[in-house]
C-alpha cells in the first residue's frame, strides 16, 4: 500500500505493467496503490467501467485502464492492482502491478485525465441540488402519501417450522443473517437461543419455533434474526426464513376465532390475515404477546426511551430493502415500499409495450404495470428464476411493480453509512446512494425510485396502468 506523500517530489512517474506493456502516471496524483478491492458492478456504466469499491470507506468508481486507453484486448484487469488516481473526485484504475516510482518517463501517459472525463462526468446540478434532500431521507410526498385509498398496514412474512406467520412491519427493526457466532452455549428447548453484540449493545435472540410451541417432522434450521422492537426493548427473532412483505387493508384482517382462544390455544396471534384470492390465510403475531414470555424478560435490556421526533429518526439511520438481481445487490428505501408480492402466473401482456414492460397485473382490483428490472438493469443471466418477486412501489400517481429475483432482507443503515453515489453517467443517475456494510465491507447501490423511470416511460407506464383499469372497469 502506498500514500500520497508523493506531491512532494515533482515531475515523478508511478511505473506499473498493463498486459505486456510498461507505462507510467503521474505520481503527484495517486493518493495510494491497494489490492484488487472487491467490486459492485453499476448497470448501465461506460464500457470501461468495472463497478464501485468501498476504500477506506468511500464509494470509488473502479475503471479498467486498458478499456480507458482504447484497448481492444478481451482480458480486463479485476485481480491486478488498484491506483487510486486524484482529479476531483477519486477513481480507481485497475492495473496488472505496479513496479517503481521514477523521474521522467517517455511511456508516461499525457492525456489520462481527457480520457478519463470523456468516461465520468461532472455531478450535474440535479445532484448538487437534491443530495441534502436524499440525505434527509426525503423521497417527495408522492412516495408517502399517493394512494390514501389503498392504504393498508404492512406486514413481513416469516416461516416458523414450515408455517407462515406475519409480524408488523412497523415492529420491525431490520432483518440480519444467522450465523453461529450469535450465540452462547444453550439447550434445545430453551427460547433464548443466545446473545448477540449488535450496534453496540446485547440482542438476545429468541427461538421462535419455541416461543410458538411449534415443532416440526422435518427439523428446520433457523438462518434469519428479525430484529424487534418491543416496549422499549429490541429482541432477535430466529426463524427459517423471511418471504415477502404483505401489505393488508383493515378488510382482509379478521379477529382470531372464539375456538382458537379457547384452552391451549395460540395466545400468540392478534389477528388472521386474508392476502386475497389463491393465497393462504397467514397467522398475525402479537409481539407483545410473543415477548411476554419470563425468559424473554428476565434477559430482554431497554435500549433507552424513543425519540420519534422526525430528526432523530434521520440520526438512527434509515431502513432499506435488499433484492437481487443475478448475483449483484440491490437497495430500496422502505418508505417507498407498499409491498412485495409473488410474481403471479398470469400477467396480461401488452401489445407494442416497451420491451422492459412484463406486462400488467390485477393486484386488489387495481392494475399494476409490472417493470422487468433484469432487462433494465441488463443482467447477463437472462434466465428469471421461479420464484420471482415484485417490489410494489407508489410513484407518484401510479403504481409500479418491479419484478426481480429475490428479496433477501430489510437492515438498517446508519446515516454516516449512507453516502452519495459516484456521479458517472445519465444512466447510472438511478442509483443515488451507496449504502456501506460495515460488517463484511460491501458497498450496496440504493435505487432512487423516481429516478428509476424516465418522465417519457413513467407516461408509458401511467398509460398502460389507466389502459388496464379501463378494461377490468368494461
Amino acid at each position: 500500500m502506498m500514500r500520497s506523500g508523493l506531491s512532494e517530489q515533482k515531475s515523478r512517474n508511478l511505473k506499473f505493467r498493463l498486459g505486456n506493456r510498461y507505462l507510467s502516471l503521474d505520481a503527484n496524483k495517486v493518493a495510494e496503490v491497494v489490492r484488487a478491492p472487491r467490486i459492485t458492478r453499476v448497470p448501465h456504466g461506460p464500457e470501461s467501467l468495472l463497478g464501485i469499491a468501498n476504500i477506506r470507506g468511500e464509494p470509488v468508481p473502479i475503471f479498467d485502464l486498458g478499456h480507458v486507453l482504447g484497448d481492444e484486448g478481451d482480458g480486463r484487469v479485476v485481480d491486478g492492482c488498484c491506483i487510486v488516481y486524484e482529479r476531483g473526485q477519486r477513481i480507481g484504475l485497475m492495473v496488472d502491478a505496479v513496479l517503481q516510482i521514477v523521474a521522467d518517463d517517455n511511456d508516461r501517459i499525457s492525456d489520462l485525465d481527457a480520457r478519463l472525463t470523456a468516461q465520468v462526468r461532472p455531478t450535474s446540478p440535479r445532484r448538487q441540488n437534491t443530495g441534502a434532500a436524499r440525505r434527509s431521507g426525503d423521497f417527495g410526498a408522492s412516495s408517502r402519501h399517493a394512494n390514501p385509498v389503498d392504504a393498508g398496514k404492512p406486514f413481513l412474512t416469516v416461516k416458523v417450522a414450515g408455517q407462515s406467520f406475519a409480524i408488523a412491519l412497523a415492529d420491525v427493526h431490520e432483518v440480519l443473517a444467522l450465523g453461529e457466532e450469535f450465540f452462547t452455549a444453550s439447550r434445545p428447548q430453551d427460547v433464548i437461543l443466545g446473545m448477540a453484540e449488535h450496534r453496540g449493545a446485547v440482542l438476545p435472540v429468541a427461538d421462535a419455533r419455541n416461543l410458538l410451541g411449534l415443532r416440526s417432522d422435518k427439523e428446520r434450521a433457523a438462518n434469519r434474526v428479525v430484529v424487534v422492537d418491543y416496549l422499549g426493548t429490541r429482541i432477535g427473532l430466529a426463524v427459517e426464513r423471511v418471504q415477502t412483505i404483505l401489505r393488508l387493508a383493515s378488510s382482509q384482517i379478521d379477529a382470531v376465532p372464539t375456538v382458537l382462544k379457547n384452552g391451549q390455544g395460540p395466545a400468540e396471534l392478534e389477528a388472521i390475515g386474508r392476502p386475497g384470492e389463491g393465497q393462504s390465510l397467514v397467522a398475525i403475531l402479537s409481539t407483545e404477546k410473543l415477548f411476554g414470555n419470563q425468559a424473554v424478560n428476565r434477559v430482554a435490556s431497554p435500549v433507552g426511551e424513543h425519540d420519534m421526533s422526525e430528526n432523530s429518526i434521520v440520526a438512527k439511520g434509515e431502513q432499506l430493502l435488499i433484492f437481487s438481481l443475478g448475483s449483484e445487490d440491490y437497495g430500496l428505501p422502505m418508505r417507498c415500499v407498499e409491498e412485495v408480492v409473488r410474481v403471479p402466473q398470469s400477467v396480461t401482456r401488452v401489445p407494442k409495450a416497451p420491451s422492459f414492460v412484463a406486462g400488467v397485473v390485477n393486484l386488489r382490483g387495481r392494475a399494476v404495470p409490472l417493470i422487468d428490472q433484469r432487462m433494465r438493469f441488463e443482467v447477463a443471466d437472462t434466465n428469471p428464476l421461479a420464484w420471482q418477486r415484485a417490489i410494489i412501489v407508489n410513484f407518484e400517481e401510479t403504481r409500479v411493480g418491479f419484478v426481480v429475483d429475490r428479496v433477501s432482507e430489510t437492515v438498517e443503515i446508519a446515516a454516516e453509512d449512507l453516502l452519495d453515489a459516484p456521479d458517472i453517467s445519465e444512466r447510472t443517475s438511478v442509483f443515488d446512494r451507496v449504502a456501506r456494510l460495515k460488517a463484511d465491507g460491501r458497498m450496496i447501490l440504493l435505487v432512487d425510485p423516481k429516478e428509476l423511470l424516465t418522465r417519457a416511460e413513467q407516461d408509458v407506464v401511467a398509460a398502460l396502468a389507466m389502459t388496464g383499469s379501463e378494461e377490468k372497469a368494461s
